[in-house]
């Protein structure tokens, strides 16, 4: 029978393999001079696209971050408002 301890530790030596695995692999990519992750200055797509007339009409009416994520419909103003701020489509009082 297989204690829960030798399965804790066979779960322990698969972790650190794992991570030395990957260690390996990003030390091997930096040595060949390889760009990991998205580059700097770079837009991507975003569910807020879709809506993007209503949101460029909704700010020139002065309605907030909030309640234009309210009406939407989407769960968090948070995202919304980074949305508007990497695209710079707030205005600058």
């Amino acid at each position: 029978m297989i204690s829960s301890k030798s399965l804790f530790l066979r779960g322990e030596l698969e972790r650190d393999l794992i991570s030395v695995r990957t260690k390996e692999a990003l030390a091997a990519k930096k040595a060949k001079s390889i760009q990991l992750g998205k580059p700097k200055g770079i837009v991507q797509k975003s569910m807020y696209d879709k809506d993007l007339d209503k949101i460029k009409e909704w700010l020139e009416l002065g309605l907030s971050g909030r309640k234009i994520s309210k009406n939407l419909g989407y769960g968090s103003y948070i995202s919304l408002n980074t949305y508007l701020n990497k695209r710079k489509l707030r205005k600058t009082v």
